[in-house]
């Protein structure tokens, strides 16, 4: 893997840990509850899992959500909290699912062209290097609190926060494991060290939880 970061400079990484869920129009906690619904989707695994599900995946513009969920043309979306907040997306999708284990997770990783990075004063350097490591380390704490105040503020709004239980969670669980092998797979029969990598995100995620 270290040859993909060839011609970088890494700054720092963080993972997303409340970067947004399943909003709908009405409530659902188990995958058949979306059988029959459509849900826009935005990556490649939340369209593999709604229709996993039993629901269909579609793409709507942003200029389009409100519209289309307040005349019933779609029931639902996969999003980050910040656009349905900003956007007030909870007026028309009140139900938000809660994954207490996450769900889709991101990582977002700060980089920059090495000869670019070379190219730069070594003040320059060590004020980006201070900053984004900051960023990394401050960043998760200030997603939970702003997590938390819109909870408090939809709440409010009369909207429901449906946090799954073990058993409901293990049905998505479970569903999720069958695609991502269905990834590795893939990966594998490319020739790169699919299920290596899998079983070393596993190892991490056991020994940092």
């Amino acid at each position: 893997m270290a040859a993909e970061f060839n011609g970088l400079h890494i700054g720092g990484f963080y993972a997303c840990t409340n970067g947004g869920t399943m909003h709908t129009t009405s409530e659902v906690r188990v995958p058949a509850g979306l059988q029959g619904k459509m849900l826009s989707t935005v990556t490649a695994f939340q369209t593999n899992i709604t229709s996993a599900a039993g629901g269909s995946p579609m793409t709507l513009e942003a200029s389009d959500w409100y519209s289309s969920f307040e005349r019933g043309l779609a029931d639902g979306m996969w999003m980050t909290w910040g656009a349905i907040q900003g956007m007030r997306l909870y007026e028309v999708l009140p139900y938000h699912t809660i994954f207490p284990s996450g769900t889709d997770r991101s990582m977002t990783v700060i980089a920059f062209n090495e000869d670019v990075w070379n190219s730069l004063p070594t003040e320059y350097q060590e004020a980006i290097d201070g900053t984004v490591e900051w960023s990394c380390e401050q960043w998760p704490a200030i997603e939970d609190a702003d997590y938390a105040s819109m909870v408090e503020a939809l709440t409010a709004e009369g909207n429901t926060f449906s946090e799954l239980t073990p058993e409901e969670e293990a049905q998505w669980s479970d569903l999720a494991a069958a695609l991502v092998q269905e990834d590795v797979d893939k990966v594998d029969g490319q020739g790169l060290p699919g299920t290596a990598v899998y079983q070393r995100i596993l190892e991490l995620g056991e020994n940092n939880s």
